[in-house]
């Protein structure tokens, strides 16, 4: 009788996920992060109405129906700046390097234009900085700066 030996080596590879919200907060799992960037997405909301200055219908700025809101908002310290830039980077609007907003939009008008789908939640978000819009028309050049999400998110 013969012993035959044989050497097997097991190599075992463990894949960690996590989910990062959008303020940083990491989650282990998607649906709670989902829950709480959801909540999240309430709280900017009542910061972005901390800072707004004025409440409009589509018909009050372009004379024809529509069924968004849009939030005159004047950034007046860097919490601002920041509220703003979460709600961007929560609806896809840039990476985490990547800000629409920064110090030079303080005191400045911008006009946020949000329209809510059937479930309750954002459907789209436009951001517009007016000088921007301004400068732009001046020089035959328009830029928006527009996110559209699923309704189902």
């Amino acid at each position: 009788m013969e012993k035959i030996e044989k050497k097997r080596e097991v190599v075992t590879t463990t894949i960690d996920i996590s989910y990062k919200a959008i303020d940083g907060t990491m989650f282990s799992n998607e649906d709670e992060c989902r829950r709480y960037e959801e909540t999240s997405e309430a709280i900017l909301l009542d910061r972005l109405t901390d800072i707004q200055i004025k409440t409009v219908c589509c018909d009050d700025l372009f004379e024809s129906s529509g069924d968004g809101i849009y939030r005159v908002v004047v950034p007046r310290v860097e919490e601002d700046i920041n509220t703003l830039n979460q709600l961007w980077k929560l609806h896809g609007g840039a990476t985490s390097k990547e800000l629409f907003f920064n110090k030079s939009d303080l005191q400045k008008v911008i006009l946020v234009g949000i329209r809510f789908a059937t479930n309750g939640k954002i459907d789209w978000i436009w951001f517009w900085k007016f000088n921007d819009v301004i400068n732009n028309i001046t020089d035959g050049k328009y830029v928006l700066a527009r996110r559209s999400l699923d309704n189902d998110r």
